[in-house]
């Protein structure tokens, strides 16, 4: 990697590694929404932002979860694109 770019590449690799991170994390947590849904456990948020979580049923707060992680799935793929281009050209 040259400094020709003026660390652009390094950006959009730091970019990328952190959004593919955002990726997993957000996939792990999908899951547990799916197996609570599926044993018909609650899962109980205690914090103030996510206490609206509860009043939903496990199928809505499954979909919005995999909603999340099809935006940042989207997301890093196309900074991973973006860091391609750039220690190409």
């Amino acid at each position: 990697m040259t400094n020709k770019d003026g660390g652009d590449t390094e950006l959009a690799f730091i970019g990328a590694l952190s959004l593919w991170l955002l990726v997993s994390l957000f996939s792990w947590v999908a899951s547990h929404f799916y197996y609570a849904w599926q044993s018909n456990e609650p899962i109980e948020f205690t914090s103030r932002g996510l206490r609206f979580m509860n009043l939903l049923p496990a199928s809505i707060q499954f979909a919005i979860s995999v909603s999340v992680v099809a935006f940042f799935t989207y997301e890093a793929a196309k900074q991973s694109v973006k860091f391609v281009k750039l220690l190409r050209g």
